[in-house]
């Protein structure tokens, strides 16, 4: 049991400064979100979802190194949230620290081996790099978690025009469409891939059926 689980008092005074720097946190007040963090840390420095409010908007305010070391408190503290791995991994990825991004990422798929986050992390940091074929894994393993994964077939898609394989993108776009069929942009990329594999007919459907679609959106 926590040391102040019997002081009432102290634990609805955190709860409160975390509640009100979340409420802040919402209306992009980032600065007045960090400020009540803090208090409810000076109440309880071990209080996780300070530390982990304080890092997100740290985050959102691109402070990545100050997120980090907001994140490695977490993980001193609960080693194994693959949430806080993954939170981690975006900032290196956003400081174009994609070593130690993947770092994280892997971290955190060791810690929750289904969390799909993670994949999506690693795999845009090896687009990023051109390793389209490693990020088409990432992505695969994002759809055999969850075969309905619309952003992992998309993804996984644009890797495989990347590697001029048309067929195979093409292949990918249209699962997509199948399970979300409203989305312009998923048209245009069948077209696309249509265009370069020389079915210019179909490719200028696929465009109609964009415009239709945003048309429709319009109205």
């Amino acid at each position: 049991m926590p040391e102040d689980a019997n002081n009432p008092q102290k634990v609805s005074l955190e709860s409160a400064y975390v509640a009100q720097g979340n409420a802040l946190l919402k209306r992009k007040d980032y600065q007045g979100a960090i400020v009540h963090y803090q208090k409810a840390l000076e109440a309880d420095p071990q209080d996780m979802a300070a530390y982990h409010g304080w890092g997100h908007a740290l985050h959102t305010l691109k402070d990545y190194q100050g997120a980090i070391e907001q994140y490695k408190k977490i993980i001193e503290m609960d080693p194994q949230d693959p949430h806080i791995y993954n939170h981690w991994g975006n900032a290196l990825y956003a400081l174009k620290d994609y070593a130690g991004a993947v770092e994280q990422y892997k971290k955190a798929i060791e810690a929750d081996p289904q969390y799909t986050w993670a994949y999506w992390g690693w795999g845009d940091t090896l687009r990023d790099l051109k390793d389209y074929e490693g990020a088409s894994e990432q992505y695969k393993k994002m759809i055999e978690i969850d075969p309905q994964d619309t952003i992992a077939y998309h993804k996984w898609g644009d890797a495989l025009y990347a590697l001029k394989d048309y067929d195979g993108a093409l292949e990918k776009y249209k699962q997509t469409i199948e399970i979300s069929p409203g989305y312009p942009e998923l048209y245009c990329c069948c077209g696309r891939a249509l265009a370069a594999l020389g079915r210019d007919a179909e490719a200028q459907e696929m465009y109609t059926k964009a415009e239709t679609i945003r048309q429709f959106y319009r109205e």
